[in-house]
This record gives structure tokens, sequence and C-alpha cells, in this order.
């Protein structure tokens, strides 16, 4: 487990991976999740490594958190064999989103304002002060719901009973509920529930 200013580098966990994949030794990979997701770059390819490893004769992939296992670190944790949390960790998030923040009045009210020069639709898109045209605005919608299709279609084959809901909702689930079917397992988003890290090892 690798932490940079709140981040983990997928190319160490990369790395690793590879490394237990390519172990005869190792039968079985346990992944460790307290996340709130982040960015997609690198997480689709990621996901596929993870989901290659589950298909390997001999190696199984667990998935296990005791927080939370959200966004982009459900994805991954979605393409392991199976998915183990407590009854207070939650699990889901599965959607996409990208946020523009335009600072042009603050920036006007301190005298200063943008003049772009640009070649190209899209140049400048985000630069502080330059408003969003409609195409921009339909460019970056175009983009989550790519993101998002391949997100929905990653979780599908890696969870074939995730619900309707937990698909299309990017609501979060409890290992356990009192509300009926509203925990991850009713979701078809985990396999079990376990009291900690330490039974959750004795299992497998």
């Amino acid at each position: 487990q690798e932490m940079c200013m709140g981040a983990v580098s997928t190319e160490r966990i990369t790395h690793a991976l590879q490394q237990a994949a390519a172990a005869k030794e190792i039968t079985k990979i346990a992944l460790d999740i307290g996340s709130p997701g982040g960015q997609t770059t690198a997480t689709p390819e990621l996901g596929a490594l993870i989901k290659s490893i589950t298909e390997m004769r001999g190696k199984t992939v667990y998935a296990f958190t005791d927080s939370m296992a959200a966004s982009a670190a459900y994805w991954l944790a979605s393409q392991a064999d199976e998915i183990i949390m407590t009854g207070s960790a939650s699990v889901g998030s599965i959607g996409t989103y990208l946020a523009f923040l335009n600072p042009k009045i603050a920036m006007q009210t301190q005298g200063v304002s943008l003049e772009l020069f640009k070649a190209g639709t899209h140049k400048g898109l985000g630069l502080p002060g330059n408003d969003l045209t409609q195409a921009d605005r339909e460019y970056l919608q175009g983009k989550v719901n790519d993101l998002n299709a391949q997100f929905v279609s990653a979780v599908k084959s890696g969870r074939a009973k995730a619900s309707d809901h937990a698909l299309q909702s990017a609501a979060m689930y409890p290992g356990i509920s009192t509300v009926p079917g509203a925990s991850a397992v009713k979701h078809g988003l985990a396999d079990g529930i376990v009291a900690s890290w330490d039974e959750f090892i004795s299992l497998i």
C-alpha cells in the first residue's frame, strides 16, 4: 500500500500485481481497498489486469474493504473473483462526473480578464475565465458518457448480479443495513460480510 498526498500509485499496484501473477507459489491475492475513488486515468487498464489474473489457472483475487471502495476503487474491486467487506463499510458509487469551475466573476472583481487567441474548437477549454460554449458542453458530456459506459460495462463483466439500481444511481451500499434489500450483497456488489481483516484472512 503506497500513499502520496492521499493518492495511490496505479503504477506501483500494477507492478505488484504483475509480480504476484508471475509467482507460481502465490495462489491468492488480496486487494485491501480503502478509497473514495479518483481519476479514471489508468483505472481501465488496471481493472483489466486484475480481471486477467482471475482468469489464470491457480490464481484467485479477493477484494476487501473495512471502510470504502467507491467509484474508481470499486471499478477495480469489481474485477476480483470475490468482494468481502465489513458491515459498516460501503461500496458502490458507480458513476462518472467532470466538474468545471469558472472563476470569471472572481477574476473580474480583481480587475483581471482573459483574452484568448486559439486554434482548434476546444483549445483552451478549462482555462480560468474562458466560458464554455455549447459545443464544449456537448464534448465534455460525451466524454463523461463514454467513460461511464466503460465503467458500467466493466462492473457488469465482473459482477453479473449487480442490480440496475446500483449501475444507474451511483449510490453507496453498506455491508449491513436495517433497510431491507439495501445492502451491498443484496445489490450484487459484494459476496460476503466479515467482522474484520483478520476474519477475512482466516476465511481465505
